[in-house]
């Protein structure tokens, strides 16, 4: 239970007044505030630090007793009173004084003083809220009682975050930053490089919380294998940075995140559900948007299976799905009916099985139609979550495939045995160029729009550009068989693909020639990321997924 300045708790603790200063309210404040160091509550100190405007109007009294008594530009004073109140910070531990907590104390004061629940005046809020905690990251590197700040520096960074997000979507806001080249921190201008945004600003502002947090040698795990001490704040505040990274799309900024939580993090599981679920959607998709997709998929699988299956939570577990899915899709695995149909994949299905159909049926015509960057119907949506060019240039490949056992389904020569010997599978080369030309046609016919304004113009466009021919589609073979995606080789002089491995598949020269694309890309990925379904979670551990059953797909 905690009391608001003024009550009755409070008033029992009694201060040395200042005649010059009548302030009685915050006179209270202190005291308690100093009950809360000595007894070393960090709930209680965390509760009376109310951060967030409107304010009640017990706090409201004593911001206009601070405002009458400590103007602005009278910092010094604040602090000198604070000094003289918080006599558990100036004793410290161990002969070492809390001097950062005392200035965080005279920067809250002044806060309270300043700031203004006016939507006006979100920027002025922000930039007190980032001076407020930077003071706290100080007061929270205090090697013994620093631990007592961790609940208020993540209330601060939790409004920092929320402030900068909010000003980044309101532009109009921040206009005059823009033009003058401040951006609300360092960098920008003609020569100060690329402008540091409030987001990223934000970002660097709350991370030296975290590496205090990541480096505290103090704090532990407790014999039932949970963070104590600053450690415990370690996966809030990384949250809250890669949330702010990935919001306003500086996500390589966060490689250094997850570098320094696997070289020095306690094990992943040792943190509450909700905290390891939101680490593993931010990795999942990072991994996604650095092209590993294998790793990503393992990783915000854990994160699907980890997020409670209720309605509160389809808003969470529809963003995991969404990468999710799409990491599966270019793996070669698509959704099955019945995860389509769970409440957080309403409206999936119309997105992402147009892609999957293409794949399936070759049909390269209808791939390129539904991930048009101009008219493809989703193709906003795809964008908004920043997933369109690597299904358009990830899946492409497996369209290729499709169309080439198509091909050799219908047209393929058997193999043969001839006196003994094998005489192996094979496709004519040209009936591939017939039917890449084909598809290709249809993708060039549905993109035969002109403008009525410029209709009856000729540009001289022969249309050779869009011609098919043997080279180009000995490449896609090539390139097929390097990724393992073909078994086979292709004749050069009979211009011919041939399969290998028939006889080891019974003959079958289709499942000799059509390797799966689930195990082929999968034994590629274990091999060249040694992943093996684990996932970097901490100093030589590693939090184990190979054991999870993959949710809805189907090969």
């Amino acid at each position: 239970m905690t009391y608001a300045p003024g009550s009755a708790i409070a008033a029992q603790y009694q201060e040395p007044q200042q005649p010059a200063m009548a302030t009685p309210l915050l006179g209270q404040f202190l005291v308690q505030v100093n009950g809360f160091v000595q007894a070393r509550n960090e709930t209680g100190l965390a509760d009376w630090i109310a951060l967030e405007p409107p304010f009640n109007e017990q706090y409201g009294g004593m911001i206009r007793e601070i405002q009458n008594a400590y103007p602005r530009g009278s910092e010094d004073a604040m602090e000198k009173r604070c000094s003289s109140a918080l006599k558990a910070a100036v004793e410290g531990d161990d002969g070492s004084p809390w001097t950062a907590f005392i200035k965080f104390m005279a920067q809250y004061l002044g806060y309270l003083r300043d700031v203004s629940a006016d939507v006006n005046r979100y920027l002025d809020t922000y930039a007190l809220l980032s001076e407020l905690q930077q003071r706290a990251n100080s007061a929270l590197s205090h090697s013994t009682l620093g631990h007592l700040m961790l609940p208020v520096v993540v209330a601060n960074a939790k409004l920092v975050c929320r402030l900068a997000i909010g000003l980044d979507k309101q532009p109009e806001l921040i206009a005059h930053l823009k033009r003058s080249g401040g951006g609300g921190g360092g960098g920008g201008g003609d020569e100060g490089g690329a402008r540091e945004t409030l987001p990223e600003r934000a970002a660097n502002i709350l991370r030296q919380a975290f590496v205090t947090c990541l480096n505290d040698r103090v704090s532990s795990l407790s014999a039932a294998g949970k963070p104590e001490g600053k450690k415990r704040g370690i996966y809030i505040i990384a949250n809250l940075c890669l949330k702010i990274l990935f919001q306003c799309r500086k996500t390589r900024n966060a490689t250094q995140i997850f570098e320094n939580i696997y070289n020095l993090s306690p094990p992943l599981l040792a943190y509450p559900k909700r905290e390891r679920v939101t680490y593993l959607y931010y990795l999942g998709r990072f991994l996604f948007q650095n092209s590993h997709f294998y790793r990503a998929q393992l990783v915000l699988q854990a994160a699907y299976d980890e997020s409670p299956a209720r309605p509160e939570s389809v808003r969470q577990r529809r963003r995991i799905l969404v990468y999710l899915i799409a990491s599966n899709v270019i793996l070669g695995r698509f959704p099955s009916q019945d995860l389509l149909s769970r409440p957080e994949a309403q409206g999936l299905a119309a997105k992402f099985v147009p892609i999957c159909l293409a794949i399936q049926r070759g049909d390269l015509a209808g791939f390129k139609r539904h991930l048009d960057i101009d008219r493809g119907e989703h193709a906003e949506w795809f964008l908004h979550f920043r997933i369109l060019m690597q299904l358009r240039n990830r899946c492409e490949v497996l369209v290729w495939r499709s169309l080439v056992r198509r091909v050799f389904v219908l047209a393929g020569h058997k193999a043969q045995d001839t006196g003994g010997a094998t005489r192996a599978a094979t496709l004519d080369i040209d009936y591939l160029v017939a039917a890449f030309q084909k598809f290709e046609d249809a993708a060039a016919a549905d993109n035969d729009y002109v403008d009525p304004d410029f209709e009856g113009v000729d540009y001289g466009d022969t249309g050779e550009e869009l011609h098919v021919d043997q080279a180009a589609v000995v490449s896609k073979l090539a390139s097929l068989i390097d990724q393992g995606l073909l078994s086979g080789f292709i004749s050069y002089k009979l211009m011919k693909f041939a399969v290998t491995g028939t006889r080891a598949k019974g003959g079958d020269a289709l499942a000799a020639g059509f390797p799966g694309v689930w195990a082929v890309l999968r034994t590629r990925a274990e091999k060249g990321e040694g992943s093996g379904g684990e996932v970097p979670a901490g100093p030589g551990m590693v939090f184990n997924v190979s054991s999870m059953r993959p949710v809805g797909v189907v090969g």
